[in-house]
């Protein structure tokens, strides 16, 4: 995966090109001279070759300026995410229907192939990142009400209000139904910053939800889920 993912490695890196490269290149090198080491010890198992000592000795000694090097520029790579800043979006919606259906919006994407790390997926056009989540509160008021939370991480607040504004999510409302997004997105050449998306609906109390089951994992909290108890 390290290989296969390297070339979108951006979304995660710092904006000091050279600690970047440092970080990458140490990481590599932690990962692929203990590779070689093995092949080594393999092919002294079915053979008479013996590595010669002042080429495994340099590979211990750059292996182990892999190790300083790679704590050193991760060290520095902490602050990027040191603080947090959110932008909050509101959007009324008038709907006529006493039933509320809350569902997924169909994931649609430039690229089917996907690379994988952790949280997030990346092709050759985004990265899309999982973690959105959302809660139901019951309301006094006749219209419904999405709160659209936007969080991120960044060396400052500002730099991390930037990396929130990035993050490109739009849920739908079709007839009765609230389509929430599964994905968000961050186009190529933007960072990801531990971006997250919060949404908070509220909706009148004298109306009736229905949460689809294949996001019920999502909800955080729906208050006329106690209506069925």
């Amino acid at each position: 995966m390290f290989f296969t993912g390297f070339p979108h490695l951006g979304y995660f890196s710092s904006s000091n090109v050279l600690v970047t490269g440092i970080t990458w290149i140490s990481g590599l090198l932690l990962i692929t001279i203990p590779i070689l080491f093995l092949i080594f010890l393999l092919v002294r198992i079915f053979s008479d070759y013996r590595v010669k000592k002042r080429i495994r000795n340099s590979m211990v000694g750059t292996w182990l300026a892999a190790v300083i090097l790679f704590i050193f520029s991760f060290a520095f790579q902490i602050p990027n995410y040191s603080n947090n800043s959110s932008i909050i979006e509101f959007t009324k919606v008038e709907m006529a229907d006493d039933l509320v259906k809350i569902d997924y919006d169909d994931f649609e994407t430039d690229d089917e192939f996907m690379i994988s790390f952790g949280e997030t997926f990346v092709n050759k056009y985004a990265l899309y990142g999982d973690d959105v989540r959302v809660s139901i509160f019951k309301t006094d008021s006749t219209h419904i009400t999405i709160e659209k939370e936007i969080r991120s991480q960044g060396r400052t607040r500002p730099s991390a209000k930037k990396y929130a504004k990035q993050v490109d999510i739009q849920e739908k409302v079709r007839n009765n139904t609230i389509l929430i997004p599964e994905y968000y997105r961050i186009d190529k050449g933007e960072k990801y910053r531990g971006q997250n998306v919060r949404y908070r609906i509220y909706i009148p109390k004298d109306k009736k939800v229905e949460v689809a089951k294949n996001m019920r994992w999502i909800i955080r909290n729906n208050d006329f889920s106690r209506d069925d108890d």
